[in-house]
């Protein structure tokens, strides 16, 4: 076989590799991402209180705590 050739079949070697090597990066990244972003319900609510003028023990008193307690239903 001629030098030619063997550049030949090198190159189609790796032209083969890399394509499997990205096939597989490619599944692989598709996998990750329904891992990474499953969705799930969390118990957690943020509430911020804004009362201009009062005091931060006036809003905690008047506004945080009376939200924070429980509502029924």
């Amino acid at each position: 076989m001629t030098l030619a050739g063997n550049r030949r079949q090198t190159a189609l070697a790796h032209h083969r590799i890399f394509a499997v090597m990205t096939f597989h990066r490619v599944s692989f990244y598709s996998l990750f991402e329904l891992r990474a972003h499953s969705k799930f319900n969390a118990p957690i609510v943020l509430v911020s209180t804004i009362y201009p003028g009062a005091s931060p023990s006036e809003v905690e008193n008047s506004l945080t705590k009376p939200l924070k307690t429980p509502s029924p239903g």
